[in-house]
């Protein structure tokens, strides 16, 4: 008699085709926000906010925006937590990013002053 166990085929939560769109959706934010980090610590400019008009201002510049560009590059990497296999691997990826973001952000500032 055939085990039911080995005979159903066991599908992971990768291969779910009903989370293509929100996991491409949030690779696509994780792109756009770690590139933006990115983009801050090759620069050396942080553009932190828009005025009424459009224009960017300036909120770090220097060693400052380096560091908080590299935080925002690590917080970037966060939603590709919807990319695990089980909640576990999720919960851990995700903690990790939030953990290493705060403590870039937070001792990196205290480095510089």
């Amino acid at each position: 008699m055939e085990d039911k166990k080995n005979s159903t085929a066991v599908t992971s939560r990768t291969s779910r085709p009903d989370l293509l769109v929100p996991r491409l959706l949030c690779t696509l934010v994780s792109v756009t926000v770690s590139g933006m980090g990115v983009f801050s610590m090759f620069t050396e400019y942080y553009y932190g906010r828009t005025n009424k008009l459009g224009g960017a201002v300036v909120v770090f510049e220097g060693k400052q925006a380096v560091i908080t560009g590299f935080g925002m590059a690590v917080f970037g990497l966060f939603p590709l937590a919807l990319w695990a296999n089980n909640s576990l691997r999720a919960g851990i990826w995700a903690a990790c990013c939030v953990i290493t973001g705060i403590s870039i952000l937070l001792f990196g500032r205290l480095y510089i002053h």
